[in-house]
């Protein structure tokens, strides 16, 4: 007797098929009424929705809650007609649908307008959490358009041949914290491979910005909205801003326009190349303080602006530079800067606060020798919001066990309990400790302890 296959989902296991929905693989007829289907029954169930090769028509937007996850096979193409997102993940009823956080992972997604995919609320309550992996996105105006998020993790993904490859923009009154881009590609956009206008803990790793028409990844507080503590690490920088009338452009641009500060800037081991005539490598502009530089290569400049510009930051401006780094390859104004620092970068960690067995403090022994602190942040997984609120970083002295002369770094109270501590440049003595203090852990979870960057003067 022959076997009839009752249903695509019967092949793919746990997965609802999206053709079991009536997604068209042709690309003939508009899919997205069949594919959000799918994805309302994944949500429902719990389970993943997976959509096979073929090139689907998407004509109207795609809704996500927090907890949808969907995976597209290599050689699924969405093919967006729309003008406002392909893929939108949101969800407005303030619930976090089942605790865990949503997935995108694979395919392409292209079209000739809008984003292609979208993260943030159209209001204030809980931000989105969650992963993207493994995505493509061409010909749109923005590939990844951040409104609002918390612990977003972007990897292996490529937004080249956009108007811009990533826009990070609080909307809504919720700071972008914990959002991390690793081995992605922003390449040939028509504008920036990147732009930056508000975000809290955001790290770029191992990406490339390659032979974008403006910056490669542009970095611009123009508004009260909050930048801190922006990290490059194993980069990639080439041949940005060919396509610009001008000069004195930076292939890396941060910029603070509005005053107050932007906090903790750090560049390290990262290639810069090919900036183009009497553009920069990296143009720093404005109150950005403390800038950290360590081991990163400049070839191709021309002359004096072989590796950058800091220009207008104020007085209180510090630089610290370690590895390969040389001050005299910087072009700095008369009031850019105190002077740099020369020494090294060193990082931390203390023990973990389990807050499952109500552990509630946690410490970083003494330091070796006096050291300036130039960033402190909270390390947490697995923990709820109301977990991550109401704990504080200290710094000072202790004899034996008893502290002793400590005075209060941070009191952690972020919207919805959870964020980085991110804290200005300070002074350590060589007896000082850090401390991670948490007063009650009644009714908390999960794990959290705290990391430091310091320089020391060598």
């Amino acid at each position: 007797m022959a076997l009839t296959k009752v249903s695509n989902n019967m092949v793919n296991g746990a997965y609802i098929n999206a053709l079991d929905y009536g997604a068209d693989p042709t690309g003939l007829l508009d899919s997205s009424p069949s594919i959000q289907a799918a994805i309302d029954a994944g949500i429902t169930t719990g389970q993943t929705v997976y959509i096979p090769a073929g090139d689907y028509l998407i004509g109207t937007m795609l809704g996500f809650v927090h907890s949808a996850q969907i995976k597209m096979e290599y050689g699924t193409t969405l093919n967006y007609s729309g003008v406002d997102s392909c893929i939108w993940v949101r969800d407005e009823s303030g619930g976090s649908e089942n605790g865990q956080g949503f997935l995108i992972q694979g395919g392409h997604i292209t079209g000739g307008g809008g984003s292609g995919i979208r993260v943030g609320r159209l209001s204030t309550i809980s931000p989105a959490v969650g992963s993207i992996r493994d995505v493509k996105i061409s010909t749109m105006s923005i590939g990844f358009d951040f409104l609002s998020g918390q612990i977003i993790d972007v990897r292996d993904c490529n937004a080249s041949y956009n108007e811009t490859g990533f826009i990070l923009n609080n909307t809504v009154g919720i700071y972008h914290t914990t959002v991390e881009f690793n081995n992605c590609r922003f390449n040939g956009n028509t504008f920036q491979g990147g732009y930056i206008i508000q975000g809290w803990q955001v790290t770029i790793k191992n990406c490339q910005f390659e032979i974008n028409e403006r910056e490669g990844l542009k970095v611009l507080k123009d508004s009260s909205q909050g930048i801190h503590q922006i990290a490059f690490e194993d980069c990639w920088f080439e041949a940005n801003n060919q396509g610009r009338v001008g000069t004195g452009y930076g292939q890396l641009e941060i910029t603070n326009s509005f005053g107050g500060a932007l906090d903790y800037i750090s560049i390290k081991n990262t290639n810069f190349a090919i900036p183009g005539t009497s553009n920069y490598q990296i143009l720093i502009n404005g109150n950005v303080s403390p800038i950290v530089l360590s081991n990163n290569r400049y070839v191709d400049g021309v002359g004096p602006t072989n590796h950058g510009s800091i220009t207008g930051a104020g007085v209180g401006q510090a630089i610290f530079l370690s590895g390969q780094e040389n001050y005299s390859d910087w072009v700095l104004d008369t009031n850019a800067t105190s002077g740099f620092n020369i020494g090294s970068i060193n990082t931390a960690h203390s023990s973990e606060i389990d807050l499952n067995t109500g552990i509630t403090t946690s410490l970083i022994e003494y330091f070796p020798k006096a050291a300036t602190l130039l960033s402190c942040t909270v390390v947490y997984s697995g923990a709820t919001s109301s977990g991550l609120s109401s704990f504080y970083a200290e710094i000072g002295k202790r004899s034996d066990q008893d502290y002793y002369g400590t005075k209060q770094l941070a009191s952690l109270a972020p919207l919805w309990g959870i964020g980085p501590v991110v804290l200005s440049q300070r002074d350590i003595t060589a007896t000082d400790v850090v401390t991670l203090y948490k007063p009650d852990t009644t009714g908390t979870s999960g794990k959290m302890c705290v990391q430091i960057e310091y320089w020391i003067n060598t």
